[in-house]
């Protein structure tokens, strides 16, 4: 059984190397099928409720880089996009030349906007499969951002007709070495992994069963792999199951490693703007975005999305202060040098009482070392730390801006 199956497998599987995104740039779907049953699907937003999308154009290749004409819904091969604000289209292949290859959504707005939502595609890709008698089976793809260094569960069970397998697409403009590591579940530092090296040619895909050519002969195995490589990839692993009627699927989403990273160094400045006296701070997303666009009331362009202003008393420069906002909350813990900031734990601000209210930063209050814990507004809990004060002269002012060690615990 698994033998028929396994065409279908690499079909699905390398379908969910797609990234789900909300985005700018070139977006890469590193395999589109179409034919024997097989449709893609791809449901395409304009996230803006202001902004038209009219320069960007969906284009189809296949394996080898040649134009494939295929037939779709909306024309055949590339197909120029127009989307109204907060539109939503779908794209879907409906024949032509059968076969397999990718797709690339190019975008050439030639515009920039202040707004974050502005010329932001939202892109999603998934397959359908369907038989004599209906839909047999649609395949969602999760989120997923190239890394070259991520982690999934994987598990092998013949006798229970369990078997895990990778989609891999090569995102690096060159030929890429990635490298396979398999760890049991009773891994100690003692043991060795199953290791396997193997090259990806630039655009080329690979999606297999772990005991095809990976580790041949692999029929029974529960535990990670570690997947690292010397450019970018697109991963997904997924899990086959057998199901009452057929085989059942399973997305796995990789943690990715190279997203792993959570302290910082931030740099806040203190802006002159009286009607606008703040610069704000998103903690969860390590952004400060300098554009400052506030959300008001009956405003759908844009809201709020950060936890913290450091803000002044205008027109007064001086009567400086943090401000939480958006449901997040603030703590004050002292002055803390290095050693006792990396002391404070995930339970320590977990146990801590927070308040809305503003945090002086006037005069002596302000000091290097200060250290504050933030509860986020999407629930994440941080600490930051005062490192550094740096005087800058704008005419008659003396500005504070200020350098920020954070850790956010997400």
């Amino acid at each position: 059984m698994r033998s028929i199956l396994r065409l279908m497998f690499c079909l699905v599987l390398l379908s969910s190397a797609v990234p789900l995104a909300f985005s700018r740039g070139d977006k890469i779907i590193p395999q589109v099928v179409s034919g024997a049953g097989w449709s893609t699907k791809f449901d395409l937003t304009n996230v803006s409720p202001n902004r038209a999308i009219t320069n960007m154009r969906l284009v189809f290749y296949l394996n080898n880089g040649a134009p494939w004409a295929v037939q779709t819904n909306r024309g055949t091969g590339a197909i120029q996009l127009s989307l109204q604000p907060r539109q939503t289209i779908r794209v879907e292949t409906t024949g032509g030349l059968a076969g397999a290859g990718y797709a690339v959504i190019y975008d050439e707005e030639e515009e920039n906007s202040r707004y974050s939502q502005d010329y932001a595609l939202g892109i999603s890709v998934f397959y359908v499969f369907s038989g004599a008698s209906g839909v047999v089976d649609t395949v969602t793809v999760p989120v997923a951002q190239p890394t070259a260094a991520a982690v999934l569960p994987v598990e092998m069970n013949d006798s229970q007709k369990t078997y895990s397998g990778l989609a891999i697409a090569n995102w690096a403009g060159y030929t890429n070495t990635i490298t396979l590591n398999l760890y049991p579940d009773n891994w100690n530092p003692s043991m060795q992994p199953r290791t396997v090296t193997f090259q990806l040619q630039e655009r080329e895909q690979r999606a297999e069963f772990l005991d095809e050519n990976l580790f041949p002969g692999l029929t029974s195995f529960k535990g990670m792999a570690e997947i690292t490589a010397v450019g970018p990839v697109a991963l997904l692993g997924l899990l086959q199951t057998a199901a009452v009627g057929g085989q059942q699927y399973a997305t796995l989403i990789p943690v990715d490693k190279e997203a792993l990273r959570r302290n910082s160094h931030m740099v806040l400045l203190q802006v002159i703007d009286d009607d606008n006296p703040y610069t704000p701070l998103d903690i969860d997303g390590f952004t400060s975005d300098y554009f400052r666009i506030i959300g008001v009331a009956g405003d759908t362009t844009e809201s709020y999305s950060w936890d913290l202003e450091y803000r002044y008393e205008a027109p007064d420069g001086n009567v400086r202060f943090f401000r939480p906002v958006n449901n997040a909350e603030m703590a004050y813990l002292g002055i803390q040098n290095s050693d006792n900031f990396d002391a404070i734990s995930l339970p320590d601000l977990k146990a801590l009482s927070y308040s809305y209210d503003d945090f002086d930063l006037s005069g002596s209050n302000l000091q290097v070392n200060a250290t504050f814990a933030v509860h986020t507004d999407v629930g994440n809990y941080a600490k930051i730390r005062i490192v550094q004060i740096v005087d800058t002269t704008y005419g008659s002012r003396l500005n504070k801006d200020l350098v920020l060690e954070v850790y956010i615990y997400k």
